[in-house]
Formats: structure tokens, C-alpha cells, sequence
């Protein structure tokens, strides 16, 4: 059981090992969509998404390919004229990484990689009964990510691990807050059948799929990027405990969820601190440095990192127990 309010911040890293890229994996993989085999199906999807819409997408490829930036995000803030084609390459290529079996391997598990089968342990310990799970589980996510691992994780999990029908579990699983700042691949839920990834599909049905997703994602021009994103700043201003697994600390990011805003304004109205906890992973001591100041200024003291896996640091924190 969560008793403690706690919210998650997602970053690219925390979907890795589900089998999804980083910012600047996912930059190579859409400069390489124009190289693909036309057959497979992220090419065929975005094909779809193109013909269905109307876009020309070549000199969005040229652009992107020559601009130097690591993250598609960055690049379509500053160039608003391709944004439908850089979303319909972003949701072709990470709908094909949308796998269940990703979610619930036996490979997963092994690896020491598995954080959200760690969540959850930790969400069903000594709930017996579903009625009580949301009860005891005091547990949000606020993420920067596109894809529905999370929402289909817990969809699944509490449908087998409680005996649920689908439609009863859905009722439960998104009783927990998971708050998409730049949108995400498209509604998962009874409504489109808990559709996940990409399937075998005519071309209209699968041009209708592409642009649902494009529709659904969020480009955040750069002369608004920092404009606090009130719902992710409700969720953190409730949280005992922040955990921030696999986030970059991007500048604009920081931003949009207001941490420095909310420090400074507990510290003000004499409001206890939450317990901040950060993933480091692949970051050296510097840069460190530098992103706990950007998100807690002169309150980087609250910070509490670990350079593990977020399976690891979780562990290591002890924040879950």
C-alpha cells in the first residue's frame, strides 16, 4: 500500500526498458523512417497517416535531419509548419513499440528492470479485496511520455491479479491520475476496445487509427513553454513524495511543471517540503548539479538521486515500503 501522496515524473528513461527509446533514440528512428522497409508497419502506418491527411512530409525530414537537435519535441516547438508530420512520425514509430508482451515477460523480470511490477507489488501488498485499492494507494503520474505502458500495465495487472472483467478493471486502474503533458498515442479504454500498438489493419481503418493518435498529441510552441501546466502542479502541489525516474530535466520541461514555483511558495506559507527522489543515470557530476538547481534553486537539498536503473533506485530509496 501507498499511503504517503505520491506522484511520479516520467521521463523518456523510465519507458526504456518496456522497449521504448530515449528523446534522441526516438530522433535517429525518425530520421531512419524515409531508410525503412516499406512493408513494415510503422512505415505503413505513417503512410496512412500522410495519405489520410494530406501531408507532405519530405521537407519535414530534410529539416529535422539537418536542424543538429536531439529531440523531436524541440525541433517541432520552433518549426509549427511540420508539426502534423513530425506527430505522425512520432505516433507511427511508437505504436510499433507498444508491445504487451514488453510489459510482462519473464526476460523483464530477470533483468532487475521491471519498476512497474515493483509499483505494483508494492500497490497490492496486503490489499485483499479490489474494493480497498484505490482506498489504500495514494499514487499519481504525471508524464512526458506518449505511450500507454503504464495505463495498460495497470489495467491488466489489476484485471488478473483481482479476477476483474476488463470493463470493471478499467473502472479501477483509472481511478489513478496519469496526466500525459504533450498528449499521448490515443484513448486507451473501453471505448477503442483497450487497442494497443499497432495491428493488422486496411489502410483507411489504419489511417483513421494515425490520425486519432496525431490529433491527440501535443506540440508546445517555444514561446509558451513556460507556462506552468496546472494540472501536473495540482498533482504535485498534494505529493508528500515526488519521484522523478528517467526525466531529463529539460529547462522548458521544468517549466511547464513549476517545482522551483511550488518550493518557493511552501517555503513562503511556512508548507512542509515534499521528498524529492531523482534518477541520474548516465549523468556526470556537473550536470547533475546543474539540473537539481534548475527545478529546486537553493533548495537542491531536498533532492535525494541515485545513478541505478529506476528499478534499483526505487529499492535503494525505500520510498515505496
Amino acid at each position: 500500500m501507498l499511503r504517503a501522496n505520491t506522484t511520479f515524473v516520467l521521463g523518456a528513461g523510465a519507458s526504456c526498458c518496456f522497449g521504448f527509446p530515449t528523446g534522441s533514440e526516438l530522433s535517429r528512428e525518425i530520421c531512419g523512417l524515409t531508410r525503412a522497409y516499406p512493408k513494415e508497419k510503422k512505415v505503413r502506418a505513417f503512410s496512412a497517416a500522410t495519405t489520410l491527411l494530406g501531408i507532405y512530409s519530405e521537407p519535414f525530414f530534410a529539416s529535422f535531419q539537418e536542424s543538429g537537435t536531439h529531440s523531436i519535441d524541440a525541433f517541432l516547438a520552433r518549426r509549427d509548419i511540420f508539426s502534423d508530420a513530425g506527430k505522425a512520425a512520432i505516433a507511427a514509430y511508437l505504436l510499433d513499440c507498444e508491445k504487451p508482451e514488453k510489459l510482462f515477460s519473464v526476460d523483464g523480470k530477470a533483468n532487475n528492470s521491471d519498476w512497474y511490477g515493483y509499483l505494483w507489488s508494492r500497490m497490492y501488498d496486503q490489499v485483499n479485496d479490489v474494493a480497498d485499492l484505490v482506498v489504500n494507494n495514494n499514487v499519481s503520474f504525471i508524464t512526458f511520455n506518449y505511450d500507454r505502458s503504464l495505463e495498460l500495465f495497470l489495467h491488466t495487472a489489476i484485471k488478473n491479479t483481482y479476477g476483474l472483467t476488463a470493463d470493471l478493471a478499467y473502472e479501477i486502474s483509472s481511478q489513478f491520475p496519469i496526466h500525459h503533458v504533450h498528449g499521448h498515442l490515443g484513448k486507451f479504454g473501453p471505448e477503442t476496445s483497450f487497442r494497443y500498438g499497432l495491428v493488422e489493419e486496411e489502410p483507411r481503418a489504419l489511417g483513421n487509427r494515425m490520425a486519432s493518435a496525431v490529433k491527440s498529441l501535443r506540440v508546445i510552441p517555444a514561446d509558451r513553454a513556460d507556462e506552468i501546466d496546472s494540472n501536473a502542479f495540482d498533482l504535485l502541489w498534494q505529493a508528500e513524495n515526488i519521484i522523478f525516474l528517467g526525466y531529463g530535466f529539460d529547462n522548458q520541461n521544468n517549466d511547464r511543471l513549476g517545482i522551483r514555483k511550488l518550493i518557493s511558495r511552501k517555503s513562503d506559507e511556512g508548507l512542509n517540503q515534499p521528498h524529492i527522489f531523482a534518477t541520474t543515470l548516465g549523468m556526470k557530476n556537473k550536470e547533475r548539479e546543474y539540473a537539481f538547481n534548475s527545478i529546486a534553486d537553493s533548495r537542491a537539498d531536498l533532492i535525494h538521486y541515485s545513478s541505478q536503473t529506476c528499478y534499483e533506485s526505487l529499492r535503494e530509496w525505500g520510498v515505496l515500503l
